[in-house]
């Protein structure tokens, strides 16, 4: 027992040495790399948010970057979890082994990702695993998750959409479930995919009582991650934040400083916990200890005549390394270097002010009354919203009209089209109460709305988004001009839009109206060009935010809103990245997080919302 003991002490301490090197690897080299490319035939491109992403990279050359980014990340994540296998089978056999004998028997290891084996593991390594998040943890998807607006809208579909909620994990808990093993196959055996997967339903069946170990580690990592979830609910630091400003972060992001500690721990605990996961697989599946790992695995072919030549190659440059090391002045100069570097890591001032103090915006109105209805935006004001978002179509008779969808199936639960459909026959057609609404809702126009602001100087103002269908923008930004400048209320409302023609329109008509740009994905331009674009705020989906694009656009003047946030824990961790704007279905616990956040906020801003008080 004692000895098993130690055994598993030096899986757990091996893994955590081969993991903290494996993370900088991935910072400084590999994430670099494979964002780089992407990043550069995007922008080339003329990307601009989610315009033309599809079109652009099914082109030949899109294509082959698309594919070297993939292949690159799936041959990156399938060795640091084969290297992981690798030391748990060598430490369980009790067999010594160096670290270079390591790096060398993984990558001959890579050939299980030989042939037709590389693109289903790619789906397993870069999407079932990371999906599921049960066993395997690796440095650059550690886990994956849909964002969040996914399931919002699938729950405003009634008892089909929650089934499509619970529909959802099947997909992906399955298929990581029955190849739970085939890992170790690959890592171990050099076996590719499919026959991995062969061997992994062979385990399964084998298994016999120890079947209740592995369910019951499985079911213990899942109750531990969502415990942990449920506690600490803030987003974790992804590669992409550990860049050039990561000390300036330190020094002035209280939201960085708090989620780095936590990226620190989880890192530690996810890796500690995956070697013993696998130290438990092996044993299960692998009772007579007949599936073993060779510390410095014999290459054959051609394989072997470049890994000679490697092998040479790296020795030679080693040994002149150390022999130069050895000058006084080569270490001098590398101090020199270190000591430059962190100046310039911890050089630049503190960032400016942000633009205005944050704003509560009740999306849709709000979720507690039938969506973009009168009622919802009542209940929206009521609830402490500084505004609620809208969403703004055209009519078959050219009226502006409040609605999200292009169809009326979801709230109505009728085949309706709203631009083949007039004001008055919208307005017709009841929209069913359900969730948390009280209270069946009409469709209004806009001009309604902008009457019930206008009627009362202290209602909250409206964000609204312009929707236009097909070619429809040049329209839809005609009338809703003629109908905000005839309530007079430009000073009062926000406009934004994900088509950049409408926003151009507005802004063209009115600078000095409040007017940005949504976005929901980007491929490209967003961090490269969304500086050169005249808009006022960018509002982000809550996927795209990162300490990153906070940085750059507060360096910038330009104020960031994110859509749509559900959580209070996250809605303060944004506040204190220097997002200035919640958009979410409630606003009662936004405008709770955002008072509690001013009462101990010292920042200074340049100046007010629109429409409020500084």
């Amino acid at each position: 027992m004692k000895n098993q003991v130690k055994s598993l002490a030096r899986t757990v301490w091996e893994v955590l040495k081969f993991e903290a090197v494996c993370k900088l690897f991935a910072i400084l080299l590999v994430c670099p790399l494979l964002n780089g490319v992407f990043r550069i035939y995007a922008t080339s491109e003329g990307l601009h948010f989610n315009g033309d992403i599809v079109s652009a990279f099914l082109s030949p050359a899109g294509a082959a970057v698309l594919l070297f980014v993939l292949a690159g990340a799936a041959a990156f994540v399938y060795w640091e979890l084969s290297t992981v296998i690798r030391i748990a089978a060598l430490t369980r056999q009790g067999t010594p082994f160096r670290w270079r004998e390591l790096w060398w028997g993984s990558l001959w290891g890579l050939g299980a990702l030989r042939g037709v084996s590389f693109p289903a593991s790619a789906v397993f390594y870069l999407g079932i695993f990371p999906l599921a998040a049960v066993g395997y943890v690796n440095t650059l998807l550690p886990t994956l998750a849909l964002p969040g607006f996914i399931y919002s809208e699938l729950r405003r579909y009634g008892a089909p959409g929650v089934a499509a909620m619970l529909a959802i994990p099947a997909l992906y808990y399955l298929p990581a479930a029955l190849c739970l093993f085939a890992p170790l196959y690959m890592a171990l055996e050099r076996r590719g995919f499919f026959d991995a997967a062969r061997c992994s339903l062979r385990a399964w069946r084998r298994l016999g009582w120890r079947v209740l170990a592995v369910a019951g580690a499985c079911l213990a990592w899942v109750g531990v991650a969502t415990r942990i979830a449920q506690y600490w609910r803030r987003n974790r630091l992804e590669l992409t934040d550990f860049d050039a400003a990561l000390l300036r972060n330190l020094l002035y992001s209280q939201a960085f400083r708090i989620d780095f500690v936590y990226w620190l721990l989880r890192a530690v605990l996810d890796a500690a916990a995956m070697a013993l996961f696998i130290r438990l697989l092996l044993a299960c599946a692998d009772p007579g200890r007949t599936l073993r790992a060779v510390a410095d695995p014999a290459w054959q072919g051609d394989a072997a005549v470049i890994a000679g030549v490697l092998r040479r190659r790296l020795g030679a440059w080693r040994s002149r390394w150390a022999a130069r090391w050895q000058r006084r002045g080569v270490r001098a100069a590398a101090v020199a270097l270190c000591l430059g570097l962190a100046v310039w890591l911890l050089g630049g001032s503190a960032p400016p002010p942000l633009v205005h103090p944050p704003v509560v915006i009740g999306h849709r109105g709000c979720i507690y009354e039938v969506e973009n209805t009168l009622p919802a935006i009542e209940t929206a004001a009521a609830l402490g919203a500084d505004y609620a978002e809208i969403d703004v179509q055209l009519s078959a008779d050219g009226v502006p009209v409040v609605v999200h969808d292009g169809n009326l199936w979801r709230l109505a639960g009728q085949n309706v089209s709203v631009g083949d459909s007039t004001a008055a026959q919208l307005a017709a057609i009841p929209l069913p109460a359900s969730g948390y609404a009280t209270q069946d809702g009409a469709i209004p126009t806009l001009e309604a709305l902008l009457a019930w602001v206008a009627a009362d100087p202290a209602r909250p103002g409206l964000l609204v988004e312009l929707k236009p269908a097909g070619d429809g923008a040049a329209p839809l930004a005609a009338a809703v001009l003629a109908l905000v400048e005839q309530y007079d209320l430009g000073s009062r409302l926000m406009f934004m839009s994900q088509d950049l023609y409408s926003v151009n329109t507005l802004k063209s008509a009115h600078p000095e109206w409040w007017i940005g740009y949504c976005a929901y994905s980007s491929a490209g331009e967003l961090y490269e060009g969304i500086w050169r674009y005249d808009v006022d705020f960018l509002a982000v989906e809550e996927s795209m935010l990162s300490n990153r694009l906070t940085r750059l656009a507060r360096s910038q003047s330009l104020p960031l809103y994110v859509w749509s946030v559900y959580d209070s824990d996250k809605m303060l961790q944004y506040l204190q990245m220097g997002v200035t704007g919640l958009i979410t279905d409630y606003p009662d616990f936004a405008r709770a997080v955002t008072d509690a956040y001013r009462a101990k906020d010292t920042a200074a801003y340049r100046l007010a919302a629109p429409g409020l008080a500084a």
